[in-house]
C-alpha cells in the first residue's frame, strides 16, 4: 500500500471508532489521547495530524521514543517544538493540562460538557508553591499530567539498547526521568487537596520506567504505551489502562474508552461559613454537577452558605430583599439577616430531610419495578416515568400512586390502576409487568381516581416542591426553607385533591 492510502485507512477506521462513542456520550464530553509512537517520520507525523477526521479535533498528542529517532543533536525541548511546529493536534510534554468548562450562555448550565483545556508549563507548576497549584485546579473538571516519562529506572530496556537511536544517552534518559518524576511528585501534592475529580497521568513509557518508587497512587487513571504488551486494571483504587497498543503490525487501529464520573464540588475545599461568591461561581457550582439550570434573575449579591457538606445559597437584590435560590429562580425570604440561615441550616435540612427519605423510599422501590420490566423509571418531583408519555403521580402525602397518560402539561388522562395505563398505551410491557408486580409495595397500587381527563396543571406545582426538597438528596443543596414551627409536607396536604 501507498503510504498515504495506509494513512487513509488509518484514520478511517480511528474515526469510526471515535465516532462510535462522541455519538453516544457527545463530542464535548471526550477527550482523545493519543499516546506516542505514531511514527518515527516527521513527515508521516505532519499528514497524519493534518487529516480531516472528527477525532482529531478532541485530540491531544503524547510523544514516543520512536518520534525522537530523527532529531539527533537536539534537545528534548527543542524536538518537542519542531513537532509542535508540524502538528495541527496540541502536543503535551511535561505539563499539566486542566479541562475546564465552557460557558457559552452566562445565564444557562445544561448537562453538555464542553471542555476548555489550560495548561501549566513545567516552569509553570515548578515555580509555585502546592497550594497555589491546588488551587488553580479547583475550576478543572479533568486534570492531566502529560509527558514522555522516559526510562531512567528502567535497567534493562532504555537508551543503551537504542530506544531512542542516536538522539538520547543513557545520561540524558535518567535526566529527563528525574525531571518528570519530579513534576510527577508536586502533580500528586497539589491534587491530593482536590477531591471529586478525574486526575490523569498519561505517559509514553510506564511508571516503573521513569519513577524509581513506582507506587500507583489510589484514584489516579495511569495511561501508558511502549511496552507492547497490553495490561488492564481498575478495582477502582489502583486505575492502569496500557491496553490499547497496536505494536508495528496493527492493521486495525480503535479507541478503548475510559468512563469517568468527571460530577465534581468547586467548592468542596471551603470550610463551614458564608461567603459572597459570584454569579459566575455560582453557574459553576451546578454545570460542575452535570445539572441543568438557567438563571436570568439579576442579584446585587449571592452568598454561599456551607455546613456540614450541605450548601444552601441566598441572593440579596438591590432593594434589600433576601432570597433562596432554587436553581435559577429566587424565593422571598421573610427574615432578611443570613446568620440566620446559617445558623438553622442543620434544623432546616432535618425538618425536610427525613419525611423526604420515606417518600423517596417509595418512588424508588417504585422506579426500579419499572426498570425491571423494561420501563424508564426516572424520578423527577413527584413523577415517575414509565416513558415519555405514560407517568405514575406519587402523592406526597399518604405516598399513594396514580397512574396517567399525559401528551402535554394540560391534556391527561387518569387510570384506575398500573395495569389498565399499560393496557391501552404499552402493551408490550404486561408480561412483565405482571411478573414484577409483587416487588411494588402494597399502597402504591390503590387508586386515588376513576379513569377521566384531567386539564388542571396544579400536580406540577407541587411536583416542583418536591424537587427542590429531593436536592438535598442529589445534590447536597438546600433549595427551600420552611418556618421552623412548620411541617413542609402539611403545606402539601390539599395535593390529595389533585389526581
Amino acid at each position: 500500500e501507498g503510504v498515504n492510502t495506509v494513512l487513509r485507512r488509518v484514520g478511517q477506521k480511528l474515526d469510526n471508532s471515535y465516532k462510535e462513542y462522541a455519538n453516544f456520550l457527545a463530542d464535548g464530553n471526550v477527550v482523545v489521547i493519543l499516546d506516542g509512537d505514531i511514527t518515527h517520520s516527521p513527515y508521516l507525523f505532519e499528514q497524519f495530524t493534518k487529516m480531516h477526521y472528527r477525532f482529531l479535533e478532541k485530540a491531544f498528542i503524547i510523544l514516543g521514543n520512536h518520534e525522537l529517532w530523527a532529531y539527533p543533536g537536539l534537545t528534548i525541548n527543542e524536538i518537542v517544538t519542531k513537532y509542535r511546529g508540524l502538528s495541527s493536534v496540541p502536543i503535551l510534554h511535561n505539563e499539566i493540562i486542566l479541562f475546564q468548562d465552557t460557558i457559552y450562555n452566562k445565564n444557562q448550565v445544561t448537562k453538555d460538557i464542553s471542555y476548555f483545556p489550560r495548561t501549566l508549563s513545567y516552569d509553570a507548576v515548578m515555580n509555585q508553591s502546592v497550594d497555589e497549584l491546588s488551587k488553580q485546579m479547583l475550576s478543572a473538571r479533568i486534570i492531566m499530567l502529560a509527558g514522555i516519562g522516559f526510562s531512567g529506572c528502567n535497567d534493562e530496556f532504555n537508551a543503551n539498547n537504542g530506544i531512542y537511536r542516536a538522539t538520547l544517552s543513557r545520561e540524558q534518559e535518567i535526566a529527563e526521568s528525574n525531571m518528570f518524576a519530579e513534576l510527577y511528585d508536586r502533580f500528586i501534592a497539589a491534587t491530593k487537596a482536590i477531591k471529586d475529580r478525574v486526575v490523569i497521568v498519561a505517559t509514553h513509557m510506564p511508571i516503573n520506567d521513569w519513577k524509581k518508587s513506582s507506587l500507583y497512587e489510589d484514584g489516579i487513571i495511569y495511561l501508558s504505551g511502549h511496552t507492547h504488551k497490553n495490561f488492564f486494571h481498575d478495582d477502582g483504587m489502583i486505575r492502569i489502562y496500557a491496553d490499547n497498543q497496536n505494536g508495528y503490525h496493527g492493521r486495525n487501529p480503535s479507541f478503548k474508552c475510559i468512563y469517568s464520573d468527571d460530577i465534581y464540588d468547586p467548592f468542596v475545599s471551603y470550610e463551614d461559613g458564608i461567603y459572597e461568591i459570584t454569579k459566575y461561581d455560582y453557574i459553576l457550582f451546578y454545570r460542575a454537577k452535570k445539572m441543568s439550570m438557567q438563571m436570568n434573575g439579576e442579584y446585587e449579591k449571592i452568598f454561599m452558605l456551607k455546613k456540614n457538606n450541605y450548601y444552601c445559597f441566598l441572593a440579596r437584590l438591590k432593594s434589600g430583599k433576601l432570597s433562596i435560590l432554587n436553581g435559577g429562580r429566587g424565593s422571598s425570604l421573610l427574615i432578611k439577616d443570613i446568620n440566620y440561615y446559617f445558623d438553622q441550616m442543620e434544623k432546616e435540612i432535618e425538618q425536610i430531610s427525613s419525611p423526604l427519605s420515606q417518600y423517596t423510599s417509595i418512588q424508588k422501590q417504585i422506579s426500579e419495578t419499572i426498570k425491571s420490566f423494561g420501563g424508564e423509571g426516572r424520578i423527577h418531583g413527584c413523577i415517575v416515568d414509565i416513558d415519555y408519555y405514560n407517568h405514575l403521580y406519587v402523592n406526597p402525602v399518604d405516598g399513594k400512586v396514580t397512574p396517567y397518560y399525559a401528551t402535554s402539561m394540560i391534556d391527561k388522562t387518569v387510570y384506575p390502576d398500573f395495569r389498565a395505563l399499560l393496557e391501552e398505551h404499552r402493551p408490550d410491557l404486561i408480561e412483565g409487568y405482571d411478573t414484577a408486580i409483587n416487588m411494588l409495595p402494597g399502597e402504591v397500587l390503590n387508586s386515588l381516581v376513576t379513569s377521566s381527563r384531567y386539564s388542571s396543571t396544579d400536580i406540577y406545582k407541587y411536583s416542583r416542591k418536591i424537587k427542590a426538597m429531593q436536592y438535598l438528596q442529589e445534590a447536597s443543596v438546600l433549595r427551600c426553607w420552611y418556618n421552623m414551627d412548620s411541617d413542609p409536607y402539611q403545606l402539601l396536604e390539599d395535593a390529595d385533591s389533585y389526581l
